[in-house]
């Protein structure tokens, strides 16, 4: 038999080992799939080629040229600044003017990560610079290390299209100064520091949350985020809103605070709220000193409006507040049994035979009127004429009437 040259001869090791690498193949496609759709976002596709990194801060600049420049730049408004943002002109040291205006911008609270991001130019090396102000007073700004002209561009782009190009401490920032919010909470909400308030507030509303941000203001809220700490935020700002948040979140948290933080705590929570209820008899289980039981049993006392609670010692204020079991009663005395009683007779009583046959008859005599006839019955004469199919009033002798019970 001739042999084809042209046809693939495979040995039985490698046509053994095939389906492997087809399994491999199809393995790294659907992983490859679900990586792809897993970093979709806001309807842009970006692949995240290496981990998050903080920015790494370079040794800072001390450059005279570059500070007055930047000084300059400063008294700029941020609609200038912005404009600035395609000057490619070197300005000191090394930098152009669209890179101090840049660094201004986010100085400013301007959101400048976001369009970066998905072009791979964050996180980048920043620069400290400090500058001061005609006042004397110094500030001190981040300069970018690498950033081409497109790049900054592109936030150029992203901050004249966004109804809120800021960054999530400058939107709490501006909500105490605007009346309509709206933006402003779906800005908020679609940033990361926000996901973090959610997690220690798991319970709050959404309205709820951005009044709480909205009262501990950008600092209060920059202090939340980073250190996770909820009584930390209460001793910064220590008003009823606060704690009750603190109360209905993280109560847990709370039971294991120093006695202190505890006692200026309490008077400031709802007595009304089931989670401030709650809470105080969760203190009061607990083996605390005098102090913080003796708040605590003020808030019950305000709670269930019974001044008299809060006279008594932890043992009777348990025995008072806490809910009696029920007494079981007891069981009911034996019954004597019932004899069967005997079968009904086979002869119908009269009430049997009123409820087969509702009427009785009558034979009608000499003399016998409707009238007579249904006052001598009890009936009425309408009742009488309409069971018995009666036009009028006339009977004629030996007719027989239907006369009901």
């Amino acid at each position: 038999m001739p042999i084809d040259p042209f046809r693939h001869q495979t040995s039985p090791a490698k046509e053994s080992s095939f389906p492997w690498v087809l399994v491999i193949s199809l393995a790294l496609n659907v992983a490859f799939i679900s990586y792809t759709i897993f970093q979709w976002q806001d309807g842009t596709l970006w692949l995240e080629v290496e981990s998050q990194k903080t920015p790494a801060l370079l040794p800072p600049v001390e450059d005279a040229t570059l500070e007055d420049e930047i000084a300059k730049l400063a008294t700029k408004k941020d609609e200038e600044l912005l404009s600035d943002l395609d000057d490619a002109t070197p300005a000191a040291n090394g930098y152009r003017t669209q890179e101090l205006a840049l660094a201004l911008l986010r100085s400013r609270g301007y959101q400048v990560e976001d369009p970066l991001r998905p072009l791979r130019a964050w996180p980048q090396a920043l620069t400290p610079f400090s500058y001061h102000t005609p006042d004397g007073t110094s500030i001190t700004i981040y300069l970018f290390s690498t950033l081409s002209p497109a790049d900054i561009h592109a936030v150029r782009t992203y901050i004249e299209q966004t109804p809120v190009p800021f960054t999530s401490e400058k939107i709490v920032e501006r909500l105490s100064t605007q009346e309509d919010i709206t933006l402003l909470k779906a800005a908020l909400i679609r940033t990361d520091e926000w996901a973090t308030v959610r997690t220690l507030f798991p319970s709050g509303s959404e309205d709820d949350l951005v009044a709480l941000c909205k009262e501990i203001g950008p600092t209060g809220f920059t202090e939340l985020v980073t250190k996770k700490d909820p009584s930390a935020l209460f001793s910064q700002h220590p008003s009823k809103m606060v704690a009750d948040f603190l109360v209905a979140a993280q109560p847990d948290v709370l039971l294991k605070a120093p006695d202190p933080f505890l006692i200026a705590l309490l008077p400031l929570l709802n007595p009304k709220s089931e989670n401030t209820v709650r809470f105080a008899l969760s203190l009061l289980k607990e083996q605390r000193k005098p102090p913080v039981w003796q708040a605590a049993q003020a808030v019950l006392a305000l709670s269930t409006n019974n001044p008299s609670l809060a006279t008594l010692s932890r043992e009777e204020l348990f025995a008072r507040i806490t809910p009696q079991k029920p007494k079981t009663p007891p069981p009911p005395p034996p019954q004597p049994e019932k004899k069967p009683s005997p079968p009904p007779s086979s002869t119908p009583s009269r009430i049997a035979a009123r409820q087969l046959r509702p009427y009785r008859t009558y034979i009608v005599k000499k003399g016998d009127t409707l009238w007579s006839i249904a006052k001598r019955f009890n009936v009425d004469v309408d009742k009488l004429k309409y069971l018995n199919h009666l036009k009028g009033t006339e009977l004629a002798q030996g007719k027989e009437l239907r006369i009901p019970h």
